[in-house]
């Protein structure tokens, strides 16, 4: 499943909104609306940097994180801004951007087991 990147795109997993997010998703959807979900991710979206800056403003009002270092650099933690043209704004290891089709798919998650390679969904 997928949901559709337009302009710039906050892209948030539900798991992490029920998880994470100060009243679950029911306040999620309170204080940020629905957006476009394929019951895996949400999408909320804007035309401008600021229409973003007001978002991630009411995510981590809502106690979601942003940004966090990774071996010396920044990536993504519980949500992840896309450019449309140009893909996440910073590494997402959670999702996989498709920028021909527009759209973001959730990445499976993967755990190491001896030598091998087990996906989790």
């Amino acid at each position: 499943m997928s949901v559709p990147i337009e302009y710039f795109s906050v892209i948030v997993p539900v798991r992490t909104i029920e998880e994470r997010f100060n009243g679950g998703l029911a306040r999620f959807r309170e204080v940020l609306g629905e957006g476009q979900t394929d019951g895996e991710l949400v999408r909320l979206g804007g035309m401008s940097p600021m229409v973003i800056a007001w978002i991630v403003k009411d995510l981590e009002r809502g106690g979601l994180r942003g940004i966090k270092s990774h071996d010396g650099k920044d990536v993504w933690l519980d949500y992840c801004i896309v450019d449309r043209c140009q893909g996440p704004t910073l590494p997402c290891s959670w999702i996989k951007v498709d920028l021909k089709t527009g759209v973001v798919k959730k990445r499976a998650r993967q755990t190491i087991k001896g030598n091998e390679r087990v996906r989790r969904t």
